[in-house]
């Protein structure tokens, strides 16, 4: 039974390091450099509509050694531009922890001032709740690599374009020319009423995402303007080390008595 127990642990582990869909792990939050790569899936951009959607991207960890980083991206600022193949140092902040470090965070082309310039000021100021509400809806796509899932259908969906534009129009900075803002067409509107209900966005688990804003200066944080679009991506919490400490005895402790269970059957008297 043990050994059986040893089996599915390290076939879970592999299925583990072999999940598809990667999410940026806790250990890369901070000042990171950041390169877009392209859509993701190749298409699942929806950009013959317009909008935004999901991006692939690489991330390199400053310090510490870490191997560059795979991850998927969300687009929730139409105000500012991205091509692919652009790199450069971007701040990666909890979305839990935006309040505390307000200045590292860019608001849709803005960074901390008086007041967060937003257009649509019907909906609430906080810019921690209107990514809490950007980050609900990137949920809500049917055509994407949504929170791991799978693709559900193909680009150019009608429904992502409206979520996409949802956001864009929840995010729109009032001092920014450009950009997409439009609350009054019925099926844009419908989502950020959905999303501007706080038993939907309260239910966003903000530890799991952060928000990506660039340029950043690699020593400071501090962010030039106009700068690339502000991203969402998904991050996996950073195991503690007492948590491998805690794995280390327990497998070892599965060990032992792996082996005594076979010193028993090999000799009987052996208690």
């Amino acid at each position: 039974m043990k050994l059986q127990l040893l089996g599915a642990f390290l076939t879970a582990g592999v299925s583990l390091a072999l999940a598809s869909n990667p999410v940026l792990p806790g250990a890369y939050l901070g000042t990171q450099y950041l390169t877009i790569n392209g859509w993701e899936n190749a298409g699942a951009g929806c950009d013959a509509n317009g909008c935004g959607g999901e991006f692939s991207g690489t991330v390199t960890h400053s310090n510490n050694g870490l191997s560059p980083q795979l991850s998927n991206f969300w687009c929730v600022d139409a105000q500012e531009d991205v091509s692919f193949g652009d790199a450069g140092y971007a701040n990666f902040v909890s979305l839990a922890d935006i309040s505390s470090h307000p200045d590292l965070v860019r608001f849709s082309g803005v960074t901390n001032g008086p007041g967060d310039h937003w257009t649509d000021t019907a909906l609430p100021d906080s810019a921690a709740t209107r990514y809490a509400m950007a980050a609900w809806l990137v949920q809500q796509y049917q055509g994407f690599n949504n929170v791991g899932g799978p693709v559900i259908s193909s680009f150019n969906n009608p429904v992502d374009d409206a979520i996409q534009r949802a956001i864009w129009t929840i995010t729109n900075n009032s001092t920014l020319p450009g950009g997409y803002y439009n609350p009054t067409d019925s099926t844009i509107g419908a989502w950020i009423t959905e999303a501007a209900k706080f038993s939907n966005y309260s239910t966003v688990d903000t530890s799991a995402w952060a928000v990506v804003s660039w340029d950043a200066d690699p020593v400071t944080g501090a962010l030039a303007s106009p700068g690339r679009q502000t991203l969402l991506v998904q991050v996996a919490p950073t195991p503690e080390p007492s948590f491998y400490g805690a794995l280390a005895v327990g497998l070892s402790g599965l060990f032992v008595a792996v082996r005594k269970r076979k010193k028993v059957s090999e000799n009987p008297s052996v208690s």
